[in-house]
């Protein structure tokens, strides 16, 4: 079956637009950048412990999968915490290859796995949770009241 003239010309202009969509998105993510320095990284550490604090269990570090794991009797859960600094947007991500760690340790250990997020902008810390992981709006979180409130959510 031939194409007609203006079948080509409508395949081609969705390629351009396709392609300058792809480069729209490619800029917004180069403009809203935020580069990471040592007292980011020094605050989203102290979030870890005090997640790994409030839930009585053990932070794992840097190069773990995940950064908090909770022991419940014979089951394990993988805590990834998220820290909010200086976002401008309500969400976090997690790259691809990070997040796949993250699931094959989950499936290697038969554990649940959680994200938990400390949004530490305008001067207060709120805490968010929610079952998975990956990148995700704060709208799609769960608030936390408190550390007694996250240990009732992990059974702990």
């Amino acid at each position: 079956m031939a194409w007609s003239e203006a079948a080509r010309e409508a395949a081609a202009l969705a390629r351009r637009m396709h392609a300058h969509q792809h480069a729209v998105k490619h800029a917004n993510a180069i403009a809203s950048h935020k580069p990471s320095t040592k007292a980011k990284q020094d605050i989203a550490r102290q979030s870890e412990m005090m997640i790994a604090a409030q839930l009585r269990s053990e932070h794992y570090g840097k190069s773990a999968p995940v950064d908090v794991v909770v022991k419940r009797g014979a089951k394990l859960i993988g805590v990834e915490v998220k820290t909010l600094i200086d976002n401008k947007n309500d969400k976090i991500t997690m790259h691809g290859e990070s997040l796949a760690r993250k699931v094959k340790w989950g499936h290697q250990n038969h554990a649940a796995m959680y994200t938990v997020v400390i949004d530490r902008r305008a001067g207060a810390t709120h805490e968010y949770y929610r079952k998975g992981v990956g990148s995700f709006r704060l709208s799609t979180l769960i608030a936390v009241k408190n550390g007694a409130n996250l240990r009732t959510v992990f059974g702990v």
